[in-house]
This record gives C-alpha cells, sequence and structure tokens, in this order.
C-alpha cells in the first residue's frame, strides 16, 4: 500500500448499493460496514432547470448504505489481517521484472500473481499496457461536508424554486460547514473501455479496469464484485492466465454498461457463481 501508515480517516464517503452489499456478504464482512454504514432510502436530483426527481429505485433489494472509505478500508483491512494477510505500507509500486515487483524505495517482491487495484490512474494499467488509455477528467470537482444548518423540507423547496440561482440555501450551507468537517475529494474521472485487463500474471481489478460514470453510483459496487469474481477464477482454475480470461469474460459486459451511466433502478443482487460453470 503506498499510504505510510493506511488509509485511515483518508478520502471522503461513498454509497454502496444492494449488490456491493451482497458481494460483502460473500467476504463476509456486510454487518461490519452496515455498522457503521448510513442507509439511504431515496435520492432527489435537482436540474439546473429547477426540474426535482426523485431517481427510480428497486423496492425489493435494500436501500444504499453510505459509509465513509475510511470506514469501509478499516473494515476490510482487519478481515484481511484476520483471515492472515499481511499488509506494507509505504509501498510505491514502479515497475516489474518477470515475476518480481520493483518498488520506489528500491525494494523488489517475488509474486505469482500481481494485481492492480490501484484505481484510475493505476500504474499496473501502464505495465500490462503501455499504450492503455487513462482518465479523462471530466472538469469536475468532488467536494463534501456535514452542515449543522436545519433547513425544513417546506423551506428547502421554496428556496430552491425562488432562488436557486442565487446559490441559496448553498451559501448558507456553506456557511454553517465546520471547515474540519468538509472533504476535497479530488476531480472526478470518467474512464474509457480498457483493451487489456492482464497480462502474464498482472491482472486489474476495480477502476483500475472499469471505472464507472461518476453519476452512477456503482463505483465501489462493481469494483467489490470485481475483486470477488477474480478471486473466484484464481480459485477454480488452476492456470493463472486462463483465470485472469474468465474473470474478464464474465466481467466486462456488466461493467462496461455503466461507464455512461445515469443514475437509474439498482441492479439485481450479485449472486454467488462459480468459474467453472
Amino acid at each position: 500500500m503506498a499510504y505510510p501508515t493506511g488509509a485511515d480517516g483518508a478520502g471522503g464517503s461513498l454509497a454502496l448499493a444492494p449488490n456491493g452489499m451482497a458481494a460483502l456478504e460473500i467476504v463476509g464482512v456486510a454487518d461490519a460496514v452496515r455498522a457503521t454504514a448510513q442507509p439511504s432510502t431515496r435520492s432527489v436530483m435537482t436540474l439546473a432547470d429547477r426540474t426535482r426527481l426523485e431517481l427510480p429505485s428497486l423496492s425489493d433489494v435494500g436501500p444504499l448504505h453510505v459509509v465513509r472509505r475510511a470506514d469501509l478500508y478499516r473494515v476490510l483491512r482487519d478481515e484481511a489481517v484476520k483471515q492472515g494477510v499481511r499488509v506494507e505500507y509505504g509501498r510505491r509500486l514502479t515497475g516489474v521484472e518477470d515475476t518480481t515487483a520493483v518498488f520506489g524505495d528500491g525494494i523488489r517482491a517475488r509474486f505469482d500473481v500481481l494485481v492492480g487495484a490501484d484505481g484510475v490512474h493505476s500504474t499496473v494499467r501502464r505495465l500490462i499496457d503501455p499504450d492503455a488509455p487513462g482518465p479523462k477528467w471530466t472538469g469536475m470537482l468532488a467536494l463534501e461536508g456535514v452542515s449543522s444548518y436545519d433547513v425544513p423540507r417546506e423551506e428547502w423547496m421554496r428556496i430552491l424554486l425562488e432562488t436557486y440561482g442565487e446559490d441559496v440555501p448553498g451559501g448558507d450551507l456553506l456557511r454553517h460547514t465546520p471547515m474540519t468537517s468538509t472533504q476535497v475529494t479530488g476531480a472526478l474521472y470518467i474512464m474509457p473501455s480498457v483493451p487489456h485487463w492482464h497480462r502474464d500474471r498482472m491482472v486489474l481489478v476495480g477502476d483500475a479496469a472499469h471505472a464507472p460514470s461518476n453519476s452512477s453510483g456503482q463505483g465501489a459496487s462493481l469494483s467489490i464484485e470485481s475483486a470477488v469474481q477474480l478471486a473466484r477464477c484464481l480459485r477454480d482454475i488452476e492456470d493463472v492466465p486462463q483465470a485472469f480470461a474468465t474473470y474478464e469474460r464474465l466481467r466486462r459486459s456488466r461493467v462496461e454498461r455503466w461507464r455512461h451511466a445515469l443514475p437509474r433502478p439498482t441492479m439485481p443482487r450479485h449472486r454467488a457463481r462459480s468459474c467453472r460453470s
């Protein structure tokens, strides 16, 4: 991990859709995530022309779970450590030589499989394919915070409809948001289709391979699904390149439909399956 001491306290929050929570059930950490998450049963979008849209959802699959990235990281790290996985910090991958990983501090480590779960700015993606496309900035930045400003629903609607163009109640919200609670989570990117997900014993997972549209609400959930599917394929198929090819075949069509998706009803729950089926 590139962070010097872990990712505790880093990042903002994210929403886990029911399919993402179902994938976490397979890993055995869904209850721990629920304990630190806030369920969200409805979402509303207000457009520039003041149109107010309640986003559709499915009634039989459960709510979104809004969780801080640091809490999700902590739950997954604690489970990995419990399972005997060693976590090292301050290691930034810079290259590979055959089946040896080379890190920026000069450390070298042999590997059987190198999984690039390193996001839209993936180093492993470039090692697999130097000509791989990179992320495209959407022109937007993501910020978030917790406001102490209490506005009744009726007042929200009155202000939104009458003075939305003058950034009210946005200004009041900002003035009542403590600086200590503000998170600047950075630029928002969108990824083109990545031609090559794997080469030799290297493979991509999550946003490194298939970052969806920022408006889809599926980034974390699809990444968790893909991690589970990759693990199954490595478990069920002895030949590593074939395991990678099967993983890509099972995942690519599902994840790429979300690259330009607007919010829409949550996809069906993630179902357990074997890579041999």
